[in-house]
């Protein structure tokens, strides 16, 4: 039986497809477009036992893989479980000895980082530990459509494909990037040197736009645009 909290109450996958939120104590799959509920499922059908608390929804995948982390007050051990909420599954459950402090999935839904570690799904549909160097693992994101994890070293960052861990690309930048993400629709990369706001075409390598930014505003990039808090600019 479920006896705590529940956040962040709900998650949308990257291309917009698939939205489920918590709502009322069960699970909701959602109509992107009029978040009218398509589905609904109780929290014991999606995960087993009894004694959870802290349930939040990670996050969710292209491919509708669901992730949820919930700590347990009877085992005292945290949880983080991938469902295939097509098959109605189970894929992979990982624990931890504390709450999980970063949790993605990416977005063809086979790669799956816990804090500190990256998971990834082989062909025979085992999930296993990927070696990553503790200096590049707090800079792990994944690439919003490509099937691929990129680390931020310094002035360079690397892609590598997460089925065989291969570099596919390295991109240098005109100083270290911090706050780095790509927006999906435009597949710009963007980031952030002090006030300073860099955009970047991964494939060409190309340095798109650098804006100088007053204090304290943050900016992103939506197609062709750069917005910010209360207005846009061409890219």
């Amino acid at each position: 039986q479920y006896i705590g909290l529940m956040y962040p109450p709900h998650v949308a996958s990257q291309e917009r497809r698939h939205v489920y939120a918590i709502i009322n104590g069960s699970l909701h799959k959602l109509d992107p477009a009029s978040l009218r509920t398509l589905e609904t499922y109780s929290l014991e059908q999606v995960l087993p036992g009894s004694g959870h608390r802290s349930i939040s929804l990670e996050g969710t995948s292209n491919t509708n893989r669901l992730v949820i982390a919930s700590n347990n007050t009877l085992s005292y051990r945290d949880s983080v479980y991938v469902f295939d909420m097509e098959l109605k599954k189970i894929l992979q459950r990982t624990n931890s000895n504390v709450f999980p402090r970063q949790v993605t999935i990416s977005a063809n839904g086979k790669a799956l980082r816990v804090s500190s570690i990256l998971y990834t799904e082989h062909i025979n549909g085992s999930w296993k530990q990927q070696p990553i160097p503790p200096q590049d693992i707090t800079t792990l994101s994944f690439h919003p459509s490509e099937p691929w994890y990129y680390l931020k070293r310094d002035q360079n960052i690397y892609f590598y494909s997460i089925a065989t861990g291969a570099l596919e690309k390295t991109l240098h930048t005109e100083a270290e990037l911090f706050g780095v993400e790509i927006d999906i629709e435009s597949g710009y990369l963007f980031g952030y040197n002090g006030n300073m706001f860099y955009v970047y075409n991964i494939v060409s390598g190309e340095l798109v736009r650098k804006l100088k930014l007053t204090n304290s505003t943050r900016a992103f990039v939506f197609k062709n645009r750069i917005f910010s808090a209360d207005r846009f600019i061409p890219l």
